[in-house]
């Protein structure tokens, strides 16, 4: 049987009970050897049981999946990486859980952040547990109190320059002073031209961000920098909460918020609770998860890899996934062992991840080998490239940084007709909706100096840095989202050289020559 960190406590507070010691010294010392009894304990019971093979899809969980299969803390958190079978691992929980531990399936809630990661879930798992998106969760939690509204903040901001604004005097002043303090009274003629599309643009962000940070209003008084537009970010979310909430009308970010309040007000009955891509998570979303733990003793599981955590324009950040990495009461499980890339592309990926110190270090294992897996290619032959891979039958993955960054390169069109000369698969995706994917062969795009390029420039207004703080090492969320395109790949990646290359393009070469070759097409 596995010692939790419940039955821990009750084990040490036993054995102090009983052993009256007058020095702190000795008290401290007798905690220290039964702890390090109960993880020697704890241990041997998960050796013993790793005995037991665990098989999903075709094949065998490795020594540390199943370790974090038998691992029966309050919280276990799963520090994976790429291509280390993350899913297997959630699959193979669950199929033990329900087969060997008598859990009901209805008894077991599994979430992500995407519709398109719960369906992936949904498809490999064979028992009918709970798979959802914490959207999802929180509309089930609230059920029909509110309609959604996800639209309405935009109109709202709009409203307030149009029509509030316009009849005040004292806000028309703080609002034309917040872009050109020299004309004050020239409001309705910047209104007409434009003039406070940023500023409308900032208050979004900031009003979104503040709502799934988990921070309250008097977090917005300390802000003494920005006092005036402050006040001015107040106004419009009281103005737009109360509008909603008069409608019995909440959007996505107040719904997640909303629904922790309602936790107690509902009947779950869950046991386990399983979190995918925990990288992914937000402090709103964390206090979600911590009403449902307290309300129903649920234990929880999360898998994720901080290196791959790059959803910050939606409020998660690593800071989230680290405060669990750092909490006493989690078992933390290293997977160890890569799938899917070859250890050139693994030692490359890694040391250019951990420039950033607050990344969490990690040693991984594969047994591929490719001696140059970094390929570079002119970056004006994409389609000869396209043509010369396409014959030796590889599926191909061309990520960029942006949306529209391969029509710079080539057409769709002309993508789809390579595609079927050869009968291959080739695709065109942004790095951030290519998490989670692999293919044969990798092509990185638009490698630039610039503002759009890879790393985007682009930086938020610096009042969002109080409601949602910036990263102090330069381009860390940017350097994570490389981090991701360069994993994508079963072989080798080719990196289309620009005339301006970008720090990225820079580091990955001079940092990795003897794994670094050039193909002329």
């Amino acid at each position: 049987m596995y010692i939790d960190y419940n039955s821990r406590v009750k084990i040490v507070a036993l054995y102090l009970n009983r052993c009256k010691y007058r020095f702190v010294l000795r008290k401290y010392l007798l905690i220290y050897r039964i702890n390090k009894f109960i993880d020697y304990y704890n241990n041997v019971y998960i050796d013993n049981m790793c005995k037991n093979n665990i098989k999903v899809g075709k094949y065998n969980l490795d020594k540390e999946q199943l370790s974090a299969v038998y691992t029966d803390e309050l919280i276990t958190l799963v520090v994976a990486g790429a291509g280390s079978g993350k899913t297997s691992l959630i699959v193979g929980k669950i199929n033990y859980l329900v087969k060997k531990c008598n859990i009901k399936e209805s008894e077991i809630l599994c979430l992500s952040f995407t519709n398109e990661a719960v369906n992936n879930l949904k498809f490999r798992f064979k028992y009918n547990v709970d798979v959802m998106t914490f959207h999802r969760l929180s509309l089930n939690i609230i059920g029909d109190k509110y309609k959604l509204n996800n639209n309405y903040l935009s109109y709202v901001i709009d409203e307030y320059f149009l029509g509030i604004a316009i009849h005040n005097k004292k806000i028309k002043k703080i609002l034309v002073n917040l872009i050109d303090k020299t004309n004050v009274n020239k409001y309705e003629y910047y209104l007409s031209k434009g003039c406070f599309n940023y500023l409308k643009y900032t208050i979004k962000k900031f009003i979104e961000l503040f709502i799934v940070s988990g921070k309250n209003i008097n977090d917005f008084l300390k802000i003494k920098k920005y006092k005036k537009l402050t006040l001015v970010i107040i106004d419009i979310y009281y103005l737009y909460v109360s509008e909603l909430y008069s409608k019995y009308e909440i959007d996505l970010n107040l719904l997640i918020r909303e629904s922790s309040n309602y936790v107690s007000k509902v009947d779950l009955k869950y046991k386990y609770i399983i979190v995918d891509e925990f990288q992914d998570i937000s402090d709103v979303r964390m206090k979600l998860l911590n009403s449902i733990i307290n309300a129903t003793g649920a234990r929880l599981l999360v898998v994720g890899d901080d290196y791959q955590s790059i959803y910050g324009f939606s409020g998660s950040s690593l800071e989230s996934y680290l405060k669990t990495f750092k909490n006493n009461k989690s078992k933390v499980i290293y997977l160890k062992n890569n799938y899917r890339c070859c250890k050139e592309i693994v030692n490359i990926s890694c040391k250019f991840i951990m420039k950033n110190k607050k990344q969490i270090k990690k040693d991984i294992v594969t047994n591929k080998h490719i001696i140059r897996p970094i390929v570079i290619v002119d970056g004006k032959k994409l389609e000869e490239l396209l043509d010369y891979l396409s014959s030796n039958n590889r599926d191909i993955l061309i990520l960029g940084r942006n949306n529209k960054d391969i029509y710079k390169y080539i057409s769709i069109d002309k993508i789809q007709e390579i595609s079927n000369k050869y009968g291959n698969n080739i695709e065109y995706k942004t790095v951030h909706s290519a998490k989670g994917l692999e293919s044969d062969t990798v092509i990185i795009i638009n490698l630039e100096d610039n503002i759009l390029g890879f790393p985007n420039k682009i930086n938020n207004p610096e009042v969002i840095d109080y409601v949602f703080p910036k990263e102090e090492y330069e381009y860390a969320e940017e350097r994570r989202l490389f981090y991701v395109a360069l994993t994508r790949s079963k072989n080798e990646v080719y990196l289309l050289k620009p005339n301006n290359p970008s720090i990225f393009y820079k580091e990955i070469v001079n940092d990795n020559k003897k794994n670094i070759t050039s193909l002329k097409l």
